[in-house]
């Protein structure tokens, strides 16, 4: 009797395995596929036209960088006494209303009639050249013109010290500076 058992118990584990497998697993991934292809074929875009760009070579190497001031500030000793104390009566001129950082030395001038005084040509920083002399005033800290050269203005600013005397007045200090001649 085992031997009859033992065929058929393979027989019938084959029938079984047979039957499980007999069904289409893949018929959904088939129906997805059908659909895709029957869709409309899309075109693809033609990509943009590549317009070459201008090279350019930088001329400014050799220049200050725009990250420089141009006026070069001369430290020296500094001390707050009550001689040192600006002119608040004097009439103000028109380079005081422009920061000394916002200005530029560009050139210079002069006149063979007043004995080759020079004077300097200052950029106020908006776009006007103003020309100035030994002994104006420029900047927004009492900046008077004490020298004029080829190559730079000297000035010497009057600032406030912060200290205050016995009296409770505002003490001032003297501060030099230099407006160097900007190369173009």
């Amino acid at each position: 009797m085992l031997k009859f058992v033992k065929p058929f118990l393979i027989l019938f584990s084959l029938a079984f395995l047979v039957s499980c497998g007999s069904g289409d697993q893949m018929a959904d991934l088939r129906q997805k596929l059908k659909e895709i292809d029957e869709k409309p074929k899309g075109r693809i875009p033609a990509p943009p036209e590549f317009k070459a760009f201008e090279s350019y070579t930088y001329q400014a190497a050799g220049l200050r960088s725009p990250f420089e001031q141009p006026a070069e500030e001369v430290i020296g000793p500094a001390v707050a006494n009550k001689a040192v104390t600006p002119d608040l009566e004097r009439r103000k001129q028109a380079l005081e209303k422009f920061s000394l950082d916002s200005m530029a030395f560009v050139g210079t001038l002069s006149k063979e009639k007043l004995g080759d005084e020079l004077y300097a040509l200052v950029d106020d920083g908006a776009g006007n050249v103003h020309r100035v002399q030994v002994g104006d005033y420029l900047g927004q800290n009492f900046g008077k013109i004490l020298t004029i050269s080829a190559r730079k203005v000297e000035i010497l600013e009057i600032v406030p010290s912060g200290q205050l005397d016995d009296d409770g007045n505002k003490l001032w200090i003297e501060r030099p500076r230099n407006l160097i001649l900007r190369d173009e």
